[in-house]
């Protein structure tokens, strides 16, 4: 399934600007540069503006800058919401104030599969900032829509002990108002659902944000049969830190439940529920109550809970490390493994014409050797023998002691 891609503000300037002095400009800047320049305008707009549509639209202009900066500023976040999740979100009454909620991030971009766009919305940016200064609560929340680079900006405040049930009803009535539909033939035009629909999704998420099963991360997809096929936390850390770098912290929301409803003659879809959980069930989570698929499973590969039966003697296994060694001078990291790193680097030392440097250990356990010869297949040699690359080093300064003791 593929997903709509969010375009910044910048390259859709330099590719869609209104006259070929606008597009100009947005080539000649790079992201950053183009809100900051453009933010100190509207700024400037903004005090002259007279009261009404003009200053609206700069407000709105404002926000989407603002919004984007924030995004960008913490690893360009974003939620690849599937249609099951988009299903399932709508089907959850949130009767809960938002105190207690917490958004995982001030500003994230959800993304759309293509073919399953609620009411035509290809990609949102919801900006909620917690510490704007002189200004109510409020969430704001920027739509594009298919075939089309124009966007509708929506801001919405509310008090924080306001149940947001509630809320989300009241914004669907007010955009019958005269008032709305003053402010443009497109906003007319939308459908009055949509920002309230984005605002529910990204609650939705946030009580959702440590449910794993319900949300995992974006890896590259040259990654994505290493990250699926390994058990090993650090690697699979190190695989989500380099999709941050490549993509942004990106998320799918509902993947595994699609992946299952898609394979299952016998399907039903979960029941979700809000819990309230932790001292004082204060804290609101929202979980599964039913379960969502019914498929027949081999007994054999159930774990049953038990080691087995006891042996007289339990043999203590002695630790070993995955040990990693630079070949000074030669860009060239051995990765091997041993009982003990420092003896086997000197039986390396007898044989090689240059210095070996170990540069780091990491404690072995199951498959772990092969795992992280995997990861940097790309950057193999010869057998434990592999470039040392950028990825490489990066990965063992993060993970890998510089001792096994």
């Amino acid at each position: 399934m593929q997903f709509h891609e969010y375009v910044n503000l910048r390259n859709q300037m330099a590719k869609f600007g209104h006259n070929d002095q606008a597009r100009s400009i947005g080539k000649s800047m790079k992201p950053d540069e183009f809100r900051s320049f453009y933010l100190e305008r509207v700024a400037e707009e903004m005090k002259r503006a007279r009261p009404g549509r003009e200053s609206h639209e700069l407000l709105h202009r404002c926000i989407a800058l603002s919004g984007e900066q924030t995004w960008a500023d913490h690893d360009r976040p974003f939620y690849n919401v599937w249609p099951i999740a988009e299903d399932l979100a709508r089907n959850v009454k949130l009767d809960l104030p938002f105190s207690a909620i917490e958004i995982p991030f001030d500003s994230l971009v959800l993304r759309f599969a293509r073919g399953h766009e609620p009411h035509n919305v290809t990609t949102a940016m919801i900006f909620w900032p917690r510490d704007w200064p002189n200004t109510s609560p409020n969430i704001n929340v920027v739509c594009y829509f298919a075939g089309t680079m124009d966007r509708l900006t929506f801001r919405y405040d509310y008090e924080p002990d306001e149940d947001v049930e509630n809320w989300l009803e009241r914004l669907v009535s007010d955009s019958e108002t005269s008032e709305w539909r003053s402010m443009g033939q497109a906003y007319r035009n939308a459908n009055s659902n949509t920002a309230p629909l984005m605002v529910r999704l990204v609650v939705f998420i946030g009580l959702l944000a440590n449910d794993r099963d319900m949300i995992t991360p974006v890896v590259l997809a040259k990654d994505r049969t290493k990250y699926e096929g390994t058990s090993d936390q650090d690697a699979k850390e190190w695989i989500e830190k380099r999709a941050v770098r490549k993509l942004g912290r990106g998320f799918d929301v509902g993947k595994q439940l699609q992946a299952q409803k898609e394979a299952s003659p016998h399907w039903r879809n979960p029941h979700l529920c809000l819990f309230w959980t932790g001292p004082g069930r204060e804290k609101p989570v929202i979980r599964m109550r039913s379960g969502a698929v019914v498929q027949k499973v081999s007994m054999a590969t159930v774990p049953t809970g038990y080691l087995g039966p006891e042996r007289e003697t339990e043999e203590l296994e002695d630790q070993t490390y995955i040990y990693f060694a630079e070949a000074v001078g030669q860009d060239r990291i051995k990765i091997g493994k041993a009982d003990n790193p420092e003896d086997r680097l000197k039986q390396l030392q007898t044989g090689s014409p240059v210095e070996l440097r170990l540069l780091g250990v990491i404690a072995d356990k199951a498959s772990r050797e092969t795992d992280i010869h995997a990861l940097f297949d790309q950057d193999r040699i010869q057998g434990e023998w592999f470039n040392a690359s950028p990825d490489l080093r990066r990965y063992i300064a993060e993970f890998a002691d510089k001792n096994a003791g």
